[in-house]
């Protein structure tokens, strides 16, 4: 029985994969595939553009630049380095 419990389950897991894409990947449809995935990246890629470059993205930027020089001031500080070290 130790034997037979392995043996079913390598042959269930082998047969789920099997059928589990039953219309198989033709050229035709690995070439649709790569064309829609690339028009998704297109339009996503030109959302993003649009977002990066609006004011509240800039404003976020800005935010944090400002943020991160503050802290750096702070750990200089704390830490006893001074401009000219």
């Amino acid at each position: 029985m130790k034997v037979i419990a392995p043996v079913i389950i390598l042959l269930a897991s082998s047969f789920r994969a099997a059928f589990s894409h039953p219309e198989g990947n033709s050229a035709a449809d690995v070439e649709r595939a790569i064309s829609e995935r690339s028009a998704h990246h297109v339009k996503a890629q030109r959302s993003l553009g649009d977002c990066a470059n609006s004011p509240e993205a800039q404003a976020l930027r800005a935010r944090a630049a400002a943020r991160r020089a503050e802290k750096t001031i702070q750990l200089r500080r704390e830490r006893g380095i001074t401009e000219s070290e």
